[in-house]
């Protein structure tokens, strides 16, 4: 998409069945090698990343298309 000049403008690229953050995060630690077994409190989540805690804790419902 990168390289094709007749792709313009903003797209959503996802997979073809969308998980769930839990399914994700032991996903992520799994290749990672690393623990994903504590949940991440929301008010700590607020602190950290302020206005878009709302994306995170919430999530987002997004279907690919262009």
């Amino acid at each position: 998409m990168l390289d094709d000049e007749s792709m313009t403008g903003a797209y959503n690229l996802s997979a073809p069945e969308p998980v769930t953050n839990k399914e994700f995060s032991k996903t992520l630690g799994k290749v990672l090698h690393r623990p994903a077994v504590a949940p991440v409190p929301k008010f700590a989540v607020k602190a950290a990343v302020r206005e878009m805690s709302e994306i995170v804790t919430t999530g987002v419902r997004m279907v690919p298309a262009a």
